[in-house]
């Protein structure tokens, strides 16, 4: 049984892959080709495909096909639940919030 259960462990798991945080970076400036994503990153075709899939399931990514071509979407939602996750205030046993000093 898992005791630990957060619905965002894929989040965190796709965002694990240098590759992939910088395929969510350059999805941040607006949707792009599969081809041109290869391009811009210098990395192989399929492997990229490995990787876009990896986020797909993740919820990161949305694909559009427009004919042959395949367009991919930044999906914002998972990555502001995580910026979230990110923002709460650290509280340490004493019930004290560390300076950040």
């Amino acid at each position: 049984m898992k005791l630990l259960h957060d619905p965002d462990d894929q989040v965190w798991r796709a965002l694990a892959n240098v590759v992939r945080r910088a395929i969510v970076g350059v999805l941040r400036d607006g949707p792009r080709g599969t081809g041109d994503l290869a391009t811009v990153l210098g990395v192989d075709r399929h492997v990229l495909m490995q990787h876009l899939a990896v986020l797909r399931d993740a919820g990161l990514v949305r694909v559009e096909s427009r004919g042959r071509h395949r367009i991919n979407h930044l999906e914002p939602a998972p990555l502001q639940r995580i910026q979230q996750q990110l923002a709460m205030p650290i509280v340490t046993r004493s019930g004290n919030v560390p300076d950040p000093r």
